[in-house]
């Protein structure tokens, strides 16, 4: 939201849990509206890693969505944030 210039019209279409590990993280399908500025609607697709802990979820990573080419960019994302994998101390 930080990015979009009307943080107000962003509207969450889509939230999915793609694939969970057993150390408290997630990769999430995110489908996302907002205007742009011209005050036209554009639709995006993204994928994050969010990890939970304790009562709070806190954002780690995101991608955008390649259409057609997911698979590699969930593969992306999670070997980027050690998926799978116990999280130094």
């Amino acid at each position: 939201e930080d990015h979009l210039k009307n943080p107000a019209s962003v509207t969450y279409n889509k939230a999915e849990v793609v694939e969970k590990d057993k150390y408290n993280r997630a990769v999430v399908h995110l489908n996302v509206s907002a205007q742009n500025g011209f005050g036209g609607w554009k639709r995006n697709d993204f994928y994050v890693c969010l990890r939970v802990n304790g009562d709070r979820i806190q954002f780690v990573r995101s991608m955008p969505f390649v259409t057609g080419n997911n698979k590699k960019q969930i593969e992306m994302l999670k070997s980027l944030n050690n998926f799978g994998k116990k999280p130094p101390k």
